[in-house]
């Protein structure tokens, strides 16, 4: 390195007060940037660089990306088989360990919906539609929900991508007689606007994309999916044959039995924060939220999910007054159309403590 009227020594950190003899140059290829330096005293310059030997080639200097060296050592990426055998073996031990109140023969059912999720070997695509009140078979609305396992598998929180398509042929049709009207409440981003054609041919190419294109093929989501794919097919959406499906109805149904069972109770029996319902987008992501949930042994255990008794079809159910079954109607069509919190009146909070066992 040279300094006007002295070198400086990197070896042992000092300068030579000696003004050198500055004659012709020589040059040496660094990396392929060729580099010129004056020769010192007649005599050849070695060179010594931290990459490189004295009197030889340097080696190249290390590439950079992003201002990261990528040629020094890194964090090894996950190995994916590994990953696939712990949630495998957490999949093993859940239902070796677990002491089921369903039916046994609800259990290979059950199985079978959590390796299609828990597992994370395939994308989960969530599909759904709001259809108009007045008459279900103009559909008001579209709503998909995509998660894709690839890079997130050991994500604390998945990465969903939705989708709110509002069909323009009927967007001056609302409900809110019987279901809240949430169609301009999406509450993921954009809605787009088009026509019932365009909306065929983007649906048929995220399907195209997911179901046939992808070697993992995907796995069909939705809560009382049947009437989702019942649509699909009037339109003539392609639809896989063979394709995997999800439906969360029926995993609460296995557990819980065949009362109630809409997306609203899945949600909180879950304790999942939602809002906005009946919005296609909104309910497709929600729908992907609760099997991912449902289907995680750790979340059903915390939840006490497989300690559920379904009381016998026989069981005398408790007869309400007029006044009572009145005002538990009421307060569930406040819950279906804002979506608002249980508002239980109480002296003190002692209720509080006593759910975290104090």
């Amino acid at each position: 390195m040279i300094r006007f009227g002295r070198t400086f020594c990197k070896s042992c950190t000092r300068y030579n007060n000696k003004l050198p003899n500055l004659k012709k140059t020589s040059t040496i290829n660094v990396t392929s940037t060729t580099v010129t330096l004056p020769t010192i005293n007649n005599r050849k310059i070695t060179v010594e660089t931290k990459m490189g030997v004295k009197g030889k080639s340097p080696s190249p200097r290390p590439r950079t990306t992003g201002g990261r060296n990528t040629n020094k050592p890194t964090t090894s990426t996950p190995n994916v088989g590994h990953t696939e055998s712990v949630f495998k073996a957490n999949l093993d031990e859940y239902f070796n360990t677990t002491k089921f109140q369903m039916n046994k023969a609800s259990i290979p059912v059950l199985r079978h919906y959590m390796e299609r999720v828990y597992l994370r070997e395939q994308p989960l695509f969530c599909f759904d539609v709001e259809a108009w009140e007045g008459n279900n078979n103009l559909v008001t609305e579209i709503g998909i929900a995509v998660y894709d396992p690839k890079g997130q598998e050991n994500a604390i929180f998945p990465n969903i991508s939705s989708y709110h398509i509002i069909i323009d042929e009927n967007k001056s049709k609302y409900n809110g007689r019987f279901v809240p009207n949430n169609k301009n409440n999406f509450v993921g981003g954009t809605s787009h606007v088009l026509p019932e054609g365009e909306a065929k041919v983007f649906l048929n190419k995220m399907i195209r994309q997911y179901f046939f294109e992808d070697p993992r093929g995907a796995v069909f989501v939705g809560h009382h999916i049947g009437g989702d794919i019942k649509w699909l097919q009037s339109i003539g959406v392609e639809f896989p044959k063979d394709g995997g499906i999800v439906d969360t109805l029926k995993i609460y149904n296995l557990s819980h039995g065949k009362n109630g069972g809409g997306l609203r109770s899945v949600l909180r029996l879950m304790d999942i924060p939602h809002a906005y319902l009946h919005n296609a987008a909104n309910d497709a992501y929600y729908t992907l939220l609760a099997a991912l949930v449902w289907c995680d042994p750790a979340a059903r255990r915390a939840k006490k999910i497989d300690s559920h008794v379904v009381p016998p079809a026989i069981y005398p159910t408790p007869q309400k007054s007029r006044g009572e079954a009145e005002a538990a109607k009421r307060l569930k069509r406040q819950e279906k159309f804002t979506d608002t919190a249980r508002k239980v009146t109480i002296q003190d909070g002692s209720i509080l403590y006593k759910e975290h066992g104090e």
